[in-house]
């Protein structure tokens, strides 16, 4: 698993044989500024982005927040670097955590449960995809990652400035992570880089917990992470430039993609690239919603929609549908500007997208960088079943009143069905007012209600396993909805 040690390296083969490709310290914005390797430092718990790396006696900045270093007092030569944009949604095995700071979504085990599908967004997320406080742990041994190359800058070859950082969070030893490039054909173009990340020195210690991705819904991982080391797990990161992968200014014209082929206990937070030194193509992405409250798209994932990506001139790209988790991409696609269309099924209506609007349309634009959370939420007209007839199984026997007098003879035994039956026509009900944070001290049971002051709406407790829709567990704001469904 990861651990949450970083290093950056030039070249393990499996044995450091460069000095410069040894990092002394990464810096990073958690709680403001951080830096590794420093005394009394704090182990980060939470979401924060990688600023910059030391290798040798130089600093190369992310480009992330360039001003925040300058600030500090930090030298550094400026860099450009993001995650690669990965979309396609790795399988999980057994062994396959979803990894996020300990105070991720509030400490330890909460709920809701803080995350969810598709599992690629915990390798892209954060500033230009850079977040070191959420990470996929223990990719299936033998499973790889396709990036499509447009070209390679060959002025970047052995220029001494890293090309391409791989991130390893958890534990890990005597296995091999293989990183190359390949042509059209799928074969290797120059060498494939081998590499035993254990080898890797630590830069520090991150503490974590840990969700089972390989269940749905996604579930927290109690013996994982609670009951070894506080939590914590060594960062390592390795920097490579591209000619540790054999890449030379003869061969840089064949390559068409770079492959990731995980050892089984791969941990990572993202790959990441530094962007003057190649052109990416780009993938498009978003999830399609079963939308009961439109407005910004969210709710439950709605399969099968079938999308279409157009071109400027309207014809049409490429064609996909939403899978299980709502999910949908199209992988590498060239820069310009391009359609994505929602093809609405009979009987529902678009309820809100990504930009605010009732359209089943969305505009964009490619460039460097991956075009994500394109989102359609897609609901029916509100509806209600007609109320039962016949003869109630019985009526209120107790009421509390504020009006001077009863306004419906015989009140409350007029009401069916009822057990205590409020009436007042100058005051108004009000429930438990609590924050988050005072709702989780709670010990709940299913059916109690609050009114939650930082959601700011009336939330119901549905357990650890509901009658109806099994996916909404724990604390759950009340919603409209068909009742039918």
């Amino acid at each position: 698993m990861k651990a949450t040690y970083i290093r950056l390296l030039l070249s393990l083969f499996p044995v450091l044989n460069s000095a410069q490709s040894v990092p002394s310290k990464i810096y990073t914005d958690f709680n403001g500024f951080w830096e590794s390797n420093t005394n009394n430092q704090s182990i980060p718990n939470n979401r924060h982005n990688l600023l910059a790396f030391k290798i040798g006696d130089k600093v190369y900045s992310t480009g992330v927040n360039n001003s925040l270093l300058t600030s500090k007092g930090i030298t550094f030569s400026s860099g450009n670097f993001a995650a690669l944009p990965i979309t396609s949604n790795p399988t999980p095995g057994n062994s396959t955590f979803i990894g996020v700071g300990k105070a991720f979504g509030g400490d330890g085990d909460i709920t809701p449960i803080p995350v969810s599908q598709p599992l690629s967004q915990y390798l892209t997320d954060g500033a230009s995809g850079l977040d070191l406080g959420t990470a996929i742990f223990n990719f299936p041994s033998g499973a790889e990652i396709n990036y499509q190359i447009q070209d390679i800058n060959v002025s970047s070859i052995g220029d001494g400035i890293p090309d391409l950082l791989i991130t390893q969070m958890g534990q890990i030893s005597n296995v091999q992570d293989r990183f190359s490039f390949r042509n059209s054909a799928g074969t290797i173009v120059g060498t494939e880089f081998n590499v035993d990340l254990s080898t890797v020195q630590s830069l520090g210690l991150f503490r974590w917990k840990f969700y089972n991705a390989n269940t749905s819904p996604i579930t927290y991982n109690t013996t994982v992470g609670p009951n070894d080391s506080n939590n914590t797990r060594d960062v390592r990161i390795l920097a490579l430039d591209w000619s540790d992968l054999g890449v030379t200014a003869s061969n840089a014209g064949q390559i068409s993609r770079f492959t990731q082929i995980f050892s089984g206990q791969s941990d990572m937070s993202f790959t990441a690239y530094n962007k003057n030194s190649i052109s990416l193509r780009m993938p498009v992405s978003g999830i399609i919603f079963k939308d009961n409250n439109g407005g910004v798209p969210n709710g439950l994932p709605f399969p099968n929609v079938s999308i279409s990506l157009k071109n400027a001139s309207g014809s049409t790209v490429a064609t996909t549908n939403s899978d299980s988790n709502g999910f949908y991409s199209f992988q590498n696609v060239l820069g310009g500007n391009y359609t994505v269309t929602a093809t609405v099924p009979a009987g529902y209506e678009i309820v809100g997208n990504a930009e605010g609007t009732l359209s089943n349309t969305l505009n964009i634009q490619i460039s460097d960088s991956p075009v994500q959370n394109r989102n359609f939420g897609l609901y029916r007209l509100p509806c209600v079943k007609p109320g039962l007839t016949g003869i109630p199984a019985g009526y209120a026997k107790m009421g509390i009143l504020s009006k001077k007098s009863i306004s419906v003879e015989k009140w409350p035994t007029t009401v069916p069905n009822g057990h205590l039956v409020l009436d007042s026509d100058s005051k108004g009900l009000v429930i438990t007012h609590m924050t988050t944070v005072q709702r989780n001290a709670l010990s709940a049971v299913e059916g109690m209600v609050i009114y939650n002051t930082d959601l700011k709406c009336v939330q119901i407790f549905r357990g650890n396993n509901p009658g109806v829709d099994k996916s909404r567990l724990g604390w759950n704001c009340i919603i409209r909805g068909c009742n039918e469904e």
